[in-house]
């Protein structure tokens, strides 16, 4: 997700490339999504620098090849 820009004391993190969690915390998943309705122009700023990290990182084919290879490791999970 890039380098973490915010620590916000509603339990999630602003990073270059993404807002990061903790893993099951529905509290701090509901204050993220309050904080991108509430903050609209920089979710989206947010959001369009992670399209452009993951186009420059990766090329479709191996995106699509990828997010196969995860799905099928959930599916066998």
């Amino acid at each position: 997700m890039g380098e973490v820009d915010t620590e916000r004391g509603e339990g999630y993190k602003l990073a270059r490339h993404g807002i990061l969690l903790p893993s099951g915390d529905s509290k701090a998943l509901a204050e993220a999504l309050r904080f991108a309705l509430r903050e609209r122009a920089l979710a989206a700023e947010i959001a369009e620098r992670a399209r452009k990290h993951v186009l420059q990182k990766y090329s479709l084919d191996r995106l699509v090849s990828d997010m196969e290879a995860l799905y099928e490791g959930l599916l066998r999970s």
